[in-house]
Parts: structure tokens; sequence; C-alpha cells
């Protein structure tokens, strides 16, 4: 059997379609968590929902792309500390 690993941070996403979802940031594979490896996330996340990429099965559903509206990199413990955040401008191209 394998073992559990806790990641010291985890990234909170909001989008137009799923609403709020996390998942864990692991900072050997993801970077430390900064505004820059959090910007980049988000574009390599929406670049996987055009043709073509890992995710683009979900832009074919009945209410369209989940484009992500915020995220932030927050501490993965009880208080869920905001590290870093990202806000959708007000007009974005995809």
């Amino acid at each position: 059997m394998g073992r559990s690993i806790k990641s010291k941070y985890a990234i909170v996403t909001t989008d137009s379609v799923f609403g709020t979802n996390s998942a864990c940031w692991f900072v050997d594979r993801n970077g430390t968590s900064n505004k820059a490896n959090l910007e980049a996330w988000v574009n390599a996340y929406h670049e996987s929902l055009k043709p073509g990429g890992c995710n683009a099965h979900l832009s074919n559903g009945p209410k369209g792309m989940p484009i992500l509206t915020s995220a932030k990199i927050v501490k993965n413990d009880q208080r869920k500390d905001v590290i870093v955040r990202w806000d959708a401008p007000a007009f974005m191209v995809i």
C-alpha cells in the first residue's frame, strides 16, 4: 500500500459552470506559491479546455466552457489563509 501525503498548500478555483473546487498544490510539481506560478497554472488550465486539450470534454457541456473567475492558493489547514489570489479581468479572451 502507498502512503497518504497532505500537501502544504491547496488551490481553490471558482468557475462559471461547476462553482468552487479545490485541489492540492504541490510545490515540487507546480512551483512555489506565488502570483507568476498561479497565473501560469490558470493559463495552462484554460489551454486544456480548448479542442484537443485534456479537458476539452468539459467545454462541450450544456452550460458551456468552465472559465475560471477566480483562483487562490491557500494554506492547507483549518484556517485556509490565502497566500496569493488571481481574479479574472472584466474581459478575457481564451
